[in-house]
């Protein structure tokens, strides 16, 4: 789901949790990023390509906001790493190999992989 959160409001983010939440099994993992508390105000050229192409980027969520919403859907947050963590985990094997075309994630948002749980069980934190 990369990509997607940055143009739901944060009603639509919750239907779609609570929709995704009844049909996934327990153990399933999704894997999104969303832009955090910081990302319109240091990346306002992304903001003004969306509206170049007609859409809007419509909120943003803090780590807690979005620990608090996933929880309340059933999702518990397994990974969640900064746009430097993303860049070295999926993109330092390329840089090495490509020096002349480093590929890397802006600063102002964040991936998480979440996990749904067994909500009869009391959730355990893997990692934060």
């Amino acid at each position: 789901m990369l990509g997607l959160i940055y143009y739901l409001s944060k009603e639509e983010f919750e239907n779609f949790l609570s929709k995704v939440s009844s049909v996934l099994p327990i153990n399933s993992s999704i894997v999104f990023d969303y832009p955090n508390e910081f990302y319109f105000e240091a990346q306002s050229k992304h903001s003004s390509l969306a509206k170049g192409a007609n859409e809007t980027m419509k909120t943003c969520y803090s780590y807690h906001d979005m620990e608090v919403l996933l929880e309340k859907h059933g999702f518990l947050i397994f990974e969640h790493l900064n746009p430097e963590e993303m860049t070295e985990q999926y993109f330092a094997e390329y840089n090495k190999a490509n020096p002349k075309q480093v590929l890397y994630i802006e600063s102002g948002g964040g991936s998480t992989e979440v996990s749904l749980i067994d909500t009869s069980r009391k959730p355990m934190k893997l990692v934060s």
